[in-house]
């Protein structure tokens, strides 16, 4: 349902070209993944394999962004935005994402959820220093943040600490590269 709601936005908008969509769970490693079907838009999450307590649960392809991207033939230099929201699984989706990252020109935006994090078995932590390897500033796009919303990367866990104060907080995350030299993150 959602893929198919997904071509036809992507169609009716004239988005096709600009907005691939594929029947692929993006991850740190290829295989396949075991996929939780939700009730609603946008609920599904990969969970561990080991975890098939539900009837809703199954088998999909899974991908790392690096190998999609190469398997589609997308051009990079062409890329300019990525949105990543993933319930969760951002971690393992941008540890497969190394010559994705690697493009300084591309502006992402990435769900920061602790709780869901956890559930995937990651911290915050694993997160943060991702982005901190590869982007130089960020915009929190949340709604109780507090302090300037555009900072440097080096002050991501000290401005998302809100974060861990109200269970079931999340926010969005807009995250680029400002500066011209990969030496100057921090």
């Amino acid at each position: 349902m959602n893929y198919e709601c997904l071509v036809r936005n992507a169609r009716d908008t004239q988005l096709c070209g600009l907005v691939l969509p594929d029947r692929v769970a993006l991850g740190s490693t290829n295989g396949t993944v075991a996929l939780e079907q939700s009730r609603t838009a946008g609920g599904h999450k990969v969970v561990d394999a080991n975890r098939r307590t539900s009837n809703r649960i199954i088998d999909v392809p899974a991908s790392t962004f690096d190998a999609w991207v190469a398997r589609l033939g997308v051009d990079l230099a062409q890329v300019t935005f990525v949105k990543i929201d993933v319930q969760g699984s951002e971690v393992e989706v941008l540890r497969g994402a190394d010559t994705v990252l690697s493009r300084p020109h591309i502006v992402w935006q990435i769900e920061v959820d602790p709780a869901l994090l956890r559930v995937r078995r990651a911290a915050p932590q694993d997160l943060f220093a991702i982005m901190q390897r590869h982007f130089t500033h960020f915009i929190d796009l949340g709604r109780n943040a507090t302090g300037d919303r555009a900072r440097r990367i080096a002050d991501l866990g000290e401005a998302l600490g809100y974060l861990n104060a109200s269970p079931g907080s999340h926010t969005d995350l807009l995250l680029c590269n400002l500066e011209t030299s990969a030496s100057s993150h921090r």
